[in-house]
């Protein structure tokens, strides 16, 4: 780890201008697709954080949520049923006496199981996007 000299996007967009804003854009939309780049050399792609561990999934465990950290996954395929039995929680009532399994879904058929794993970042947004104050659009280092 090492000190960045630099303000959060959170900090300056008020202050930028609409040009500043989209020079930025563009800049982290180039980080962004040569971060995807990056991927496992393994017959068998490991869906985690970077060390190999769980996932935080806001959307799964935010809020104050209980359930456990997502995966790690072996594959795909994994995710997707994750993600397509995570989605009827909650339903129960609407489905009295069904167990997870046995309530439909009716989008699981949408997530293709031989999408290719690659690496991102699982929680960007303003307040982890560093940048020049004197050129807001230049980012000096993006926060894990």
């Amino acid at each position: 780890m090492e000190l960045v000299q630099g303000v959060t996007v959170e900090d300056c967009w008020p202050r930028m201008t609409e040009e500043q804003k989209g020079v930025l854009w563009n800049n982290l939309m180039d980080m962004v697709s040569k971060l995807r780049t990056l991927s496992r050399d393994s017959p068998h792609p490991l869906i985690s954080r970077i060390d190999g561990s769980a996932l935080y999934d806001v959307e799964v465990n935010g809020n104050g949520d209980k359930r456990p950290w997502t995966g790690p996954f072996d594959s795909v395929k994994a995710l997707h049923d994750w993600f397509a039995m995570t989605s009827k929680m909650g339903f129960e009532a609407i489905w009295p006496g069904r167990t997870l399994e046995e309530i439909p879904d009716g989008f699981r058929h949408l997530f293709p199981d031989d999408s290719k794993v690659v690496f991102t970042h699982g929680d960007l947004h303003p307040t982890n996007i560093m940048v020049n104050p004197d050129s807001p659009g230049q980012i000096v280092a993006i926060i894990d």
